[in-house]
């Protein structure tokens, strides 16, 4: 399961990339401590600990059930 996941979540950056790269969009970031502390909480509570809520969930009560709940 969390080879699958992690997997999926390669397959997603790399299409984000190739999007971003043909779109000729430039990649800014402020280098401000409120934009990076943000993304900061973005990465650690948004993926990070969503992420292995999820696979607890999963393992608790089994991938046939998880999308029900």
């Amino acid at each position: 399961m969390v080879q699958t996941n992690t997997i999926g979540m390669a397959y997603g950056r790399l299409c984000m990339l190739v999007v971003a790269a043909f779109s000729g969009t430039p990649f800014n970031i402020e280098l401000t401590s409120s934009c990076l502390l943000s993304l900061g909480c973005l990465a650690l509570f948004g993926s990070a600990i969503a992420c292995g809520c999820d696979l607890s969930l999963v393992g608790r009560i089994g991938p046939g059930q998880a999308p029900v709940h």
